[in-house]
């Protein structure tokens, strides 16, 4: 197998009055010419060093088992920032969810080929970062299509936001 083309961009968010740091993981063989799902990594830097994610998504798209897909990690700068971002009650939890639906899923579409429809855009996330993935496709449901939780923090406003919610 052929590696995978990963490497790192600043983002700067007005949402958040902040630069945030983006892993951007292209298939191997990837071309402009062909469109891929999107897939938004919460704990980017964690999924792709503790997880192997890189390694693992070629393995499944060389099987057949899932497309060949662009993956954005997202890390964190602190245990607080990812607290006040991922957290439902942290005090960046709206403004980086509005991040991640109006400044990140357009500068990622204009950036790379993508099929720019709900149903091939995925958020991903463990713990916290799951729970922010699910409250935004919750809030966002036509953005984000897909969510891959892993042992999600769930509390009843997060509830609440998933009964209310058009299956």
């Amino acid at each position: 197998m052929t590696a995978h083309k990963m490497f790192d961009e600043k983002f700067y968010s007005k949402l958040l009055g902040e630069e945030l740091d983006l892993i951007i993981c292209l298939p191997p063989d990837f071309s402009p010419l062909y469109k891929y799902p999107l897939f938004i990594v919460q704990d980017g830097k964690d999924y792709f060093q503790f997880g192997k994610l890189a390694r693992h998504s070629e393995e499944l798209a060389v099987n057949e088992q899932i497309q060949k897909a662009i993956f954005i990690g997202i890390p964190y700068k602190t245990v607080m920032d990812r607290r006040e971002k991922y957290h439902p009650d942290g005090e960046q939890n709206e403004a980086y969810i509005r991040f991640l639906a109006f400044e990140l899923v357009p500068y990622l579409e204009e950036r790379f080929p993508s099929f720019q429809m709900p149903t091939s855009r995925f958020l991903m996330g463990d713990s916290l970062g799951a729970s922010v993935s699910l409250k935004a496709a919750l809030l966002f449901p036509f953005t984000f299509g897909n969510v891959i939780l892993h042992s999600p923090y769930i509390d009843d406003a997060i509830l609440t936001l998933a009964e209310k919610a058009d299956p």
